[in-house]
């Protein structure tokens, strides 16, 4: 019987665009351009796990018995039921999670630590190249204004906003030295 062979479903937004998707638990996720987002066809039954590259607005279904899970290599995030932002392209630095609603723990895939929790407003970065963790108090609503098709910057370098426009816009941006 073939019928429960695990298979895989993969969702891209491609640059320049953005994608929105529900899971089969009724999960609603928005994928930023240049993302990709993997699940199960097990997902809902066992687990509710995904795996992330890149950037997704996720409002979680609550469900107390089976936490939902985003992976990625260099964090995990575990929820029961929230929103939340979680940017982790290949060519960042560093891997972020805004929280708007709800509570997630993180557990850090780089360097052995305590999982780290967030509430509402509170911001985690993680250093891809240290493995360090920092947690600060931010509005965290900025962080998933993408999806309405906004863009906000808060003292970003020059670098970083255009990585940003030239995934969003699908364009190519080269950005002088003498700046």
């Amino acid at each position: 019987d073939t019928q429960d062979e695990e298979s895989f479903y993969i969702v891209e937004a491609p640059l320049g665009e953005k994608s929105k998707l529900t899971l089969p638990d009724g999960t609603v996720v928005w994928l930023n351009a240049g993302s990709q987002l993997r699940y199960s066809s097990h997902f809902n039954k066992n687990n509710r796990d995904v795996t992330l590259e890149g950037e997704g607005y996720f409002e979680v279904m609550r469900n107390e018995k089976v936490p939902f899970e985003v992976k990625t290599k260099e964090v995990n995030l575990k929820v029961l039921g929230t929103k939340f932002n979680f940017r982790n392209y290949p060519d960042d630095a560093e891997v972020t999670v805004n929280l708007l609603e709800g509570k997630v723990a993180l557990h850090n895939e780089i360097r052995p630590m305590q999982e780290l929790y967030l509430v509402p407003n509170e911001r985690m970065v993680l250093d891809k190249l240290t493995g360090k963790m920092t947690k600060s108090h931010v509005k965290a609503e900025n962080a998933s204004v993408w999806i309405n098709d906004e863009l906000f910057f808060d003292e970003e370098l020059l670098e970083d906003i255009a990585k940003k426009l030239m995934r969003s816009y699908d364009v190519e941006i080269e950005v002088a030295d003498s700046l």
